[in-house]
Parts: C-alpha cells; sequence; structure tokens
C-alpha cells in the first residue's frame, strides 16, 4: 500500500512538473509572438515612413496629409475584402458568371463567388480611404526593397485619389482602360523608388505584384479570370512608360484628365497618343416578349484576346482581336434560360472576316456541334454568328428557336 501511494505521488508530481512546463512553454512562446508582433510593426513602420518621405520627390505630387499603415491578416482581408463584398454583390456575380460560361471563358462547374474570394485571400497590400493596408502573412518588411516597393505602389494610390478625380466607368473595357493607367503609374512609380535596387532584368510585373498575385497563380483559378484581372498589371506599365517617354510625368499626369477608354487604347499606346477612338454599338432589337435586360456593356479587344486565347494559340487570337473598333454586349434572362447578343465592329472588313474564321475555329476546338452554317451547340447551348461588312453579331441561347428570330430582327436593323 506504501509503495503503490509513493508512485501514486510521483505519478501526481511528473504530472504537475509537464503541466507547468507546458505553461511555462506557453507564456514565453506568447511573449515571444508579442516581441516578434512588435518587432514587425516597427520594421514596417520604418520602411513606410521612409518611403512616404521620399513620395514627393519620385512622383512630383506632395502626401498632403499623413497616410496611416494598418497591418492586417489574411483571415481579416478573406471576411472583409472577400466573403462580404461578395455577398453584397451576389445578384451582380451571378450575372458575371453567367456572361463567362456563356462565352466559353470558365467551365460549368466553377464557382465565380468561390473565385472572388480567392482573389481576394491572394492580396498582399492595399490602399484604402487614405490607409495603406498589409497582409502579414504575405508581407515581409526585412526585405528591404520589396517592402519598399510595395509601399511606393499603394502610397501612388493614395496620390491618385488626392490629386486626380476618379470618372465614373460603366463598360468592363472603360473600368480596365482607367485601371491599366493607375496600375501602371503605380508600377512604374514603384520600380523608381528602388532603381538602384531593382532586378535588371524585371519582368512585366514588379516584385511587388507577383507577390501579391502569388496565390492567383497557385491556386486552381481559371487562367482566363487570371488573365483579365491582371490586365492593368500586364499592360498599365507600357502604356505609362510610352507616356513617360512622350512627355515625363507631367504627361503620364495629362492622362487622369484625358484617361483613356478602352483597352484597345492601352494595348497599343500609338493609339492612346495619337487620339484614335472607337464606335459606339448598338444591340440588335429583340422581338420577343419575357426576356429581362440583366447587362448591357462594352467587352473590347482584351476580352475578346482572352476569349479566343482560352481555346486558340495566343499569337492567332491577337491577330483576330486587334482590328477591333466598338461592340455591345447585351445580356438578357428568362427564369433559368438565357440570351445574349454581341455585336462587334472592325477597323476594316479584312479583320471582320478574319475574326468570323477564327470564331468558328474556336467552335471547333470547343467540340461544337455543327447544326448549320454558322450554327453550333455546345455545352446546351446554341450559338449563331453572322457577319456583314464591317460587322460581326454573335447570338447565344440556351432556347434554339430565339437565334433566328434575333438575327433576322437584327439583319433588318442594319
Amino acid at each position: 500500500m506504501f509503495k503503490a501511494r509513493k508512485r501514486l505521488a510521483a505519478v501526481c508530481i511528473i504530472s504537475l512538473c509537464i503541466v507547468f512546463g507546458l505553461l511555462v512553454g506557453y507564456y514565453f512562446s506568447d511573449l515571444l509572438r508579442v516581441r516578434e508582433d512588435i518587432e514587425y510593426s516597427r520594421t514596417a513602420e520604418a520602411v513606410f515612413t521612409d518611403v512616404s518621405r521620399e513620395m514627393g520627390k519620385i512622383r512630383g505630387l506632395p502626401l498632403l496629409d499623413r497616410v496611416e499603415l494598418k497591418i492586417v491578416t489574411v483571415s481579416w482581408v478573406r471576411e472583409n475584402w472577400g466573403w462580404k463584398q461578395v455577398e453584397a454583390a451576389s445578384r451582380e456575380i451571378e450575372i458575371e458568371e453567367r456572361m463567362y460560361k456563356a462565352l466559353f471563358l470558365i467551365p460549368e462547374n466553377v464557382s465565380l463567388q468561390e473565385v472572388k474570394v480567392q482573389q481576394a485571400g491572394s492580396i498582399l497590400a492595399a490602399s484604402w480611404e487614405d490607409k495603406v493596408y498589409i497582409v502579414k502573412e504575405y508581407f515581409n518588411p526585412y526585405d528591404k526593397p520589396k517592402a519598399k516597393e510595395t509601399f511606393a505602389h499603394e502610397l501612388t494610390h493614395i496620390l491618385q485619389g488626392r490629386h486626380f478625380k476618379t470618372p465614373e466607368r460603366r463598360t468592363h473595357d472603360a473600368k480596365q482602360a482607367w485601371s491599366a493607367l493607375i496600375e501602371g503609374d503605380a508600377g512604374l512609380t514603384a520600380k523608381e523608388c528602388i532603381k538602384t535596387e531593382a532586378d535588371p532584368n524585371p519582368s512585366a510585373l514588379t516584385l511587388a505584384q507577383k507577390a501579391s498575385f502569388s496565390y492567383i497563380y497557385a491556386s486552381k483559378m481559371p487562367d482566363s479570370l487570371t488573365r483579365i484581372w491582371l490586365f492593368p498589371y500586364d499592360y498599365g506599365e507600357n502604356f505609362c512608360k510610352a507616356l513617360y517617354a512622350n512627355g515625363g510625368w507631367t504627361r503620364v499626369n495629362q492622362a487622369y484628365e484625358d484617361p483613356p477608354q478602352t483597352t484597345e487604347q492601352i494595348m497599343h499606346p500609338e493609339k492612346y497618343l495619337e487620339g484614335e477612338w472607337y464606335a459606339d454599338v448598338e444591340a440588335p432589337p429583340l422581338n420577343a416578349s419575357g426576356w429581362i435586360n440583366a447587362k448591357t456593356d462594352r467587352l473590347g479587344e482584351h476580352f475578346i484576346l482572352v476569349m479566343l486565347e482560352t481555346h486558340l494559340s495566343t499569337s492567332e487570337s491577337a491577330e483576330a482581336a486587334e482590328g477591333w473598333n466598338g461592340d455591345n454586349f447585351t445580356l438578357y434572362e428568362k427564369g433559368n434560360d438565357y440570351m445574349f447578343t454581341w455585336r462587334i465592329l472592325w477597323d476594316t472588313e479584312e479583320d471582320a472576316v478574319q475574326f468570323s474564321g477564327t470564331f468558328a475555329e474556336m467552335m471547333r476546338a470547343l467540340g461544337a456541334e455543327g447544326l448549320a452554317m454558322d450554327l453550333w451547340k455546345v455545352r446546351g447551348e446554341y450559338v449563331s454568328f453572322k457577319r456583314d461588312g464591317l460587322s460581326t453579331l454573335i447570338v447565344g441561347s440556351t432556347m434554339s428557336h430565339q437565334i433566328s428570330m434575333v438575327v433576322s430582327a437584327g439583319e433588318n436593323s442594319d
């Protein structure tokens, strides 16, 4: 009995020692995390302050008031910039998803809501309401060149908001063009900030942008959406470089007063500098009852490129999209059914003919069933294509009998 009590006492003492050791370990672990957090914040603030002081000299525009730095976590970003924003815009995202699927940019099993939350979760840094946010899990303040580049990029957005007016943009094409201007300006400014430390052979995306979108590249996000979302970064900096070469920062600043209107102008800066415009395009009349207009948009040259490039080679797709001169995409809904019309104008008849052939090739690449001349069925959708001079008209619907009615109405309206 005495030996059993001694063993029990020994076990209790050992257990208490283990518990005490764990508590001490947790205490010192928490203390270490607190110290690391403090050091992280101090280092980030120091780099941020240095870059803030340099911005006026680099970009030639004063910050005026102090900008606050906020440190957040990935979980905070996904909740506040991911799910909350997705839920608030659920109807718009539903329509956008239908458009992407109707134009064969994404597979039927992709949820655009989930993809947008993934996109939010990739953010390294952002600027919002005169504050710069950094995501702790992604942002490394001890890598000074990359940290400086990130802060310069985001502080440029603060400068843009304080010195220039943001225009109202209603179409996908126009929104992408504006985003390319502001992201290209920010990228060019960020490179200027670290020009003595930058890679002598930089790629299209800056170091900060690569880090910011690393999650997108690592995820299963459709390549087509990645190309659309990265358009401002892939093309914006070259556009701003062309402006800078034409007149320095003064010429870049002038672009905010007369901003680019189309992705065509961004992709081909000479067209913007030469003042080349686009044609306004009307949708064909709809002689059918019960359909609700869910979306009217101008999609632009880059969107056409991405649609074709999703199924064909890049060179062939770029040649087919380059003659763009304006378009009108209109999506209609009736219960679970949909119908869209997409009228595109081209610079020359040769451009229209080339796009016609490339679109037909895309249908073949999709494995579409040919029902008649320029009429296909693919993924449960009926698609018709018609060319008339400089104009091409694509009509798609889940209801086959609506196709001919719309095409006939379009012919009569020309």
